[in-house]
């Protein structure tokens, strides 16, 4: 993921973000709201997939295939409370996938500055 998340020039333009917030196993993480398409509580996990040699859960809504992802690059072990479903753009192609979370927090709001100082180093799920 590049230093910035904004293209270089809305970047300029914008004076703060606000953050979905939640935590997966203890470990807080926080996403830009703009990225999150949908909260599911208590996702039925349908089935699961082997990509890269790690076992990734998934969940089917209507004519969606969401997989689950470990935003740090782990296993989820476990069927997680909530997904927080997220969309992505890549090549011009959509596509949706979710990080599992224990307990959602409330929005906060950062500087956009503040949030590019202090962001995790989350990357972006591609199959």
């Amino acid at each position: 993921m590049s230093a910035s998340i904004l293209n270089p020039n809305v970047a300029k333009m914008v004076q703060s973000i606000e953050l979905t917030s939640f935590t997966w196993d203890g470990v807080p993480v926080r996403v830009p709201v703009f990225s999150v398409y949908a909260i599911i509580q208590t996702p039925l996990i349908t089935r699961s997939e082997y990509q890269n040699n790690k076992l990734i859960p998934i969940i089917e809504l209507d004519k969606y295939t969401i997989p689950i992802v470990d935003p740090f690059g782990g296993v989820v072990e476990h069927a997680p409370n909530f997904a927080v479903v997220i969309s992505q753009l890549v090549d011009n192609q959509f596509g949706l996938f979710a990080y599992p979370a224990d307990h959602i927090e409330d929005n906060i709001v950062l500087s956009y500055a503040q949030w590019l100082e202090t962001k995790p180093n989350i990357h972006f799920y591609q199959a």
